[in-house]
C-alpha cells in the first residue's frame, strides 16, 4: 500500500510530514488531504489575517508531489498573494 506525506504551509511556515500515512491509492489521500483542508479553513475562520493555507501531498518520504490543495482568501482591492 501506498504511503502518502501532507505537509502544511500557511502563514506560520511550512511543515513537512515526516511520518505519512498508507492508502490504497492516491485518490484516498486526495480526499484526506481535502478533508484536513476543510478542518483547516474552519480555524482559518477564527483566526483574521490568515490569507492562505495549503496541503501538498506527496508519494514516498522523498518523493514527488502528487497534488495541492489551497485556500487563498483575497479582499477585493488587493491582487492575490502568491
Amino acid at each position: 500500500m501506498p504511503r502518502y506525506y501532507f505537509d502544511i504551509h500557511d502563514q506560520e511556515g511550512d511543515f513537512r510530514d515526516e511520518e505519512g500515512l498508507d492508502f490504497p491509492d492516491l485518490d484516498a489521500a486526495i480526499a484526506v488531504a481535502r478533508k484536513t483542508l476543510g478542518g483547516l479553513v474552519q480555524d482559518a475562520l477564527r483566526e483574521p489575517g490568515l490569507e492562505t493555507v495549503a496541503i501538498t501531498v506527496r508519494d514516498g518520504q522523498d518523493g514527488p508531489v502528487m497534488m495541492r490543495v489551497t485556500l487563498e482568501t483575497n479582499l477585493p482591492d488587493q491582487p492575490p498573494s502568491r
